[in-house]
């Protein structure tokens, strides 16, 4: 018997008992049936991707897509609490935990041990999540806080190991590609018949319930969309990335499928209809990676250009606010959409955080500054909107030098492979995924970091697993067929 089929067999008894436990409660039990639907559900893709971590990812791929459009359905019902809101939030990274114990389950039955970059990457990965952890943990928030804020921006950093073990050539990255651009086309969509009809009822009822922090978006000048994510910020960002992904990444063999540009131009206009600058600027940077990339001395240029103007932007945020004062006066702002497209006091919060990161002493700290939100009421002296001031504020001087390092490494890495490269489908593949990553931490090192916001950070490690698997697979490319289409989504492990 294959180990594969051994290790599903071996889970079955125990599945079967949750399961029935599950399902006895709730027979006996009258619980609001909004929450024991989504609990119910929650279990059989647990089970799932604990017999078949392959199609976990997938599944969370799909959960990332429509998990809050579910939350949000909950007002429909009469008996939604808090409660209610928290457990369907829960799912994903109860779901992301299951996948984790199903690799390393199948992993330990099948005797399939780390190689030694693997474990340079994992010791990485576990530093980085400690380091996410104390600091949330040492705010002074608490366990329960400390463990909410772990599970937005650190426990999904495993997702690199997860992926480098479950699809293991380009074959497969492919078909994740396809899938994850395939699931998010409705919530495009959607996000565009927001911008163009509103909301529907039952989403402005559920921003005023209470149970959202996000009721400003009903006082906007005009709607922002957030289809069925849980924010513009999100769905700008995730559309960008995609968008992206779809018109540079061949997703059908060593060709791009007839579908790629047609998806990626709907993406880029759900990311245009949120009138979210951050989504903007990463899908202008990643179209200028992907070409100064192509080339070495370009792609140094484009670092020599991208370390210039950050330089410049930190050394002179003073005069540049003062100039963005005068600009306000002249850009045109007599209607809503002209106010939204030309309205900066986006770029303002920005330089005022570069100014601090470079003058105020609160910022210049070895291990981070957990006293800096004690200043008094209204004070900008201490805002970090950029993602190098919000490191510098958690993490201080060592923060930074490690999340320095990595990038540094990781960039080395990356272009290493793509320049190594004598696979022109590898390259392509390579040099798309690669853009998106890197366009996605420069928009961040100017809006705030991205990695902390469902489900961008899901998107983002998933997708840098793959370079790692791109950037390392050996032998022929297997060409995708349709048949790939409708066949099992299994993966071999490295």
């Amino acid at each position: 018997m294959p180990e594969g089929q051994l290790a599903i067999r071996l889970l079955l008894p125990l599945i079967a008992c949750v399961a029935a436990l599950f399902v006895g409660w709730f027979i006996t039990c009258d619980p609001n049936p909004f929450t024991t639907v989504t609990m119910l559900t929650g279990l059989v893709m647990c089970c799932i991707a604990l017999s078949n971590p392959v199609w976990g990812v997938f599944l969370l791929i799909f959960v990332t897509g429509y998990l809050d459009l579910v939350k949000r359905l909950g007002i429909l019902s009469d008996a939604l609490s808090g409660i209610d809101v928290v457990v369907t939030l829960a799912l994903a990274p109860v779901l992301f935990l299951a996948i984790c114990s199903g690799v390393l389950y199948r992993n330990i039955v099948s005797r399939v041990w780390l190689r030694p970059w693997q474990v340079g990457l994992a010791v990485a990965i576990l530093v980085a999540m400690a380091g996410v952890f104390g600091q949330a943990f040492l705010s002074g928030g608490g366990i329960a806080f400390a463990l909410k804020d772990f599970a937005n921006s650190g426990v999904y950093l495993l997702l690199i190991l997860v992926g480098c073990f479950l699809f293991a050539d380009v074959a497969s990255v492919q078909r994740l590609l396809r899938f994850t651009l395939l699931i998010y086309v409705p919530v495009a969509i959607y996000g565009i018949w927001q911008q163009l009809f509103g909301l529907s009822n039952f989403e402005t009822d559920y921003l005023k319930s209470g149970f959202t922090m996000d009721i400003g978006l009903l006082d906007d000048v005009r709607l922002r969309p957030f289809s069925t994510l849980n924010s513009p910020h999100a769905l700008s960002v995730v559309t960008a990335i995609l968008s992206v992904v779809g018109l540079m990444v061949p997703l059908r063999g060593r060709r791009r499928a007839w579908w790629q540009i047609p998806v990626s131009l709907l993406l880029a206009g759900a990311c245009l209809a949120t009138f979210v600058r951050a989504g903007w600027v990463l899908l202008g940077l990643a179209l200028m990676i992907w070409l100064c990339s192509q080339r070495k001395l370009t792609t140094f240029l484009m670092y020599g250009m991208v370390a210039a103007t950050f330089t410049f932007l930190f050394i002179n945020a003073d005069p540049l606010l003062q100039s963005l004062d005068r600009l306000d006066g002249i850009l045109p702002d007599t209607g809503d959409l002209q106010n939204l497209a030309f309205r900066t006091g986006t770029f303002s919060d920005r330089l005022i955080s570069f100014h601090n990161v470079m003058s105020n002493p609160a910022f210049h700290t070895w291990f981070g500054n957990r006293d800096v939100q004690e200043l008094e009421e209204g004070s900008r002296e201490n805002e970090a909107h950029d993602q190098i001031g919000q490191i510098l504020i958690s993490y201080g001087f060592a923060g930074l030098t490690l999340f320095g390092t990595a990038l540094v490494l990781g960039l080395w890495f990356a272009h290493r492979a793509v320049f190594r490269q004598a696979d022109r489908l590898k390259c392509q593949i390579l040099l798309g995924v690669v853009s998106v990553v890197l366009a996605t931490i420069l928009s961040g090192m100017l809006f705030g970091s991205h990695l902390s916001v469902f489900p961008i950070n899901v998107l983002f490690y998933l997708f840098v697993s793959t370079v790692f698997v791109v950037g390392r697979t050996e032998g022929d490319v297997v060409e995708a067929s349709r048949s790939d289409d409708s066949s099992s989504v299994g993966a071999k492990s490295l």
